[in-house]
Order: C-alpha cells, then sequence, then structure tokens
C-alpha cells in the first residue's frame, strides 16, 4: 500500500476509534505501565520494594503487564510496626546482591525524599526507583519535587518517565517519577 493510499484511508476513517469506555486517564495509566514494563525488562529486574504499598494495587498492576519476579509489599494483615529504614530491612533480608536488579517504588504521601534517604549506603546500588511527586506541597512538610529529583540526581538516578497520576485532570498535581541509575551495575 503507497503512502497516498494509506493517507485516503487514515483521512475516510478507516481506521477504528478507541472504545468509549477508555478515557484519557486510562490510556495515561496503561502508557506509563507499558514503559514501566520496557524498563523492567531492561534493567534486568528481579526483585520490587514497595514502600506504601497500601493494598497491593502496585503490585497488581506489575503482575498484569508481566512481571513475575519478586515483590516486597501485599498486604496480609493489618499490624502496627515500627519505622525502619530499607538499609536495615536490606541488611536484614540480605538483600544487598539483589540491589543492582532491583526497583524501589515509594508512595508514602510526602514522605517519598525520607523513604529514599533511609535506603543509606544502598541508594547507589538500586537501579530503579519510582516515586510519586506533588507539584504543589499536598501534605504538611512534605519537600517539593525538585527536591527529590535533584537527590536522586545526586545519586546519580536519570530521569525515564515523568507520568501524571490522575490523568483526567487537566492540571496534574502528582506524577509517577521513574529514573534508572546507570552507575549501578
Amino acid at each position: 500500500m503507497g503512502f497516498w493510499e494509506l493517507r485516503r484511508r487514515i483521512k475516510f476513517g478507516s481506521i477504528r476509534p478507541v472504545p468509549h469506555f477508555l478515557n484519557s486517564g486510562d490510556l495515561a495509566v496503561f502508557a506509563h505501565l507499558l514503559g514501566l514494563r520496557r524498563w523492567l525488562d531492561r534493567a534486568g529486574i528481579e526483585l520490587v520494594i514497595d514502600v506504601g504499598g497500601n493494598i497491593g494495587q502496585f503490585a497488581s498492576a506489575l503482575r498484569y503487564i508481566g512481571y513475575r519476579g519478586d515483590i516486597l509489599s501485599t498486604v496480609r494483615e493489618k499490624l502496627l510496626v515500627p519505622v525502619r529504614t530499607l538499609e536495615s530491612i536490606i541488611d536484614e533480608m540480605n538483600l544487598v546482591s539483589r540491589l543492582s536488579r532491583t526497583l524501589v517504588k515509594s508512595d508514602t504521601q510526602g514522605y517519598e525524599l525520607s523513604v529514599l534517604r533511609g535506603l543509606g549506603k544502598y541508594i547507589d546500588l538500586v537501579k530503579l526507583v519510582q516515586c510519586e511527586l506533588s507539584s504543589i506541597p499536598l501534605y504538611d512538610g512534605s519537600p517539593f519535587m525538585t527536591e527529590i529529583i535533584d537527590f536522586l540526581h545526586e545519586h546519580h538516578f536519570q530521569s525515564v518517565s515523568f507520568a501524571p497520576v490522575n490523568g483526567e485532570s487537566v492540571r496534574p498535581l502528582e506524577f509517577d517519577y521513574l529514573c534508572v541509575n546507570d552507575a549501578a551495575a
């Protein structure tokens, strides 16, 4: 099929429209998940540490896009637990050797920078980080999004994806920020 024939078909509607039950927010989330899947594969991710995993929506989304590696996250029961750093958990669970194939995801309502700092000496070994950033302060005392991006950049992370969380909004307030550590082996 030549260029003019293709152009004629496109112009006169031979391309199927997107079903009405999909909205722009759904498409934005789906596009982000496809990009995330590509980076999980490219980076050889075998472990996801989901900080602030709530009821497992992110873990479910990972399974939906075909990720088959380990996930530290999903709720089994409600417990009161002491707050600990990721550095101490990595030591306790002997995860250091896996960090170069690990995605750390943080959705902690304004505590993302604290979570990332809690990686301590291990932050430079983690391959991928995804965290939720706010374009305006949504939580008391939460850092501005550029502080988190600057912190990650100081630790060799480069931006990969910046996707609106609330894709329906004309002015998104929160973003899923994905970055890769090119220095991690």
